[in-house]
Parts: C-alpha cells; sequence; structure tokens
C-alpha cells in the first residue's frame, strides 16, 4: 500500500519538476518587450503609444493561437513534441526579427506570429507534461 503512495507521489513530483523547467524559460520569452521598449522606440523613430500598440499584437494572436493549437493537439497527439519544436523555431525568428522591422505595422504582425505560437506552445506543452499518453 505505501509503495502505491510513493509512486504516486513520485510521479508527481516529476510533473511539478517538468512544469517549473518548462515555465521558468517562458517567462524570459513573455516579458522581453517591457525592457525593450525604448530601445525599439528610438530604433522606430515613433512614440511609446504606437510601440505600445504594436506589443498589442502578441494578445490578439492568444486566440487564433488557442483554436489553432486545440485543433493540432486533437488531430495530432502523437506529434505534440514536433508542434513544441517548429512553434519554438518560429517563436524565436519572430523574437529575433521584431528589432529589425522596419515599421510598426511589420512589428505588430510579427507579434501576432508571436502571440499565436505562444498559445500553440502552451497547449502542446501541457498535453506533453501533464497527459499520459
Amino acid at each position: 500500500m505505501l509503495k502505491k503512495y510513493t509512486n504516486l507521489f513520485v510521479k508527481k513530483c516529476v510533473i511539478l519538476v517538468r512544469t517549473c523547467r518548462c515555465l521558468s524559460p517562458q517567462g524570459l520569452y513573455l516579458e522581453i518587450f517591457g525592457p525593450t521598449q525604448k530601445d525599439l522606440m528610438l530604433k522606430l523613430n515613433t512614440d511609446y503609444e504606437r510601440i505600445s500598440v504594436a506589443v498589442a499584437g502578441r494578445p490578439v494572436g492568444l486566440f487564433p493561437g488557442c483554436v489553432l493549437g486545440g485543433l493540432l493537439v486533437d488531430r495530432f497527439p502523437a506529434y505534440c513534441h514536433v508542434m513544441l519544436a517548429v512553434s519554438l523555431e518560429i517563436g524565436a525568428a519572430v523574437t529575433y526579427a521584431v528589432p529589425w522591422s522596419p515599421d510598426v505595422q511589420v512589428m505588430w504582425v510579427l507579434c501576432f506570429i508571436g502571440g499565436l505560437v505562444e498559445s500553440v506552445i502552451n497547449i502542446g506543452k501541457c498535453m506533453t507534461i501533464c497527459v499520459k499518453k
């Protein structure tokens, strides 16, 4: 009886550690625009209001990303790792491309794509870490 509870405790601890390891870098990914707003403002020769509107493209992309990620994960549950890898690559490319955007509209589109893949990452990560196969 004790062995059963010990195994359950160990499994829950492993899930907790995996979740913490996945969420810590995502916090860095999500908050990159806060400290860099002043630099983006100087680079694009604009004001805080327009930069804030451009950065607001990320939350706009969250809803379509939830729909897309949910559909992909439900349709292809065996390929969650591939979806995570592709989404992370796209997210990294978008985050890398934001400082080189020529104007605020392009930056909004890049932030929208970043929000889209962020949702796919969240859904795929939860399926990979928490749900038994």
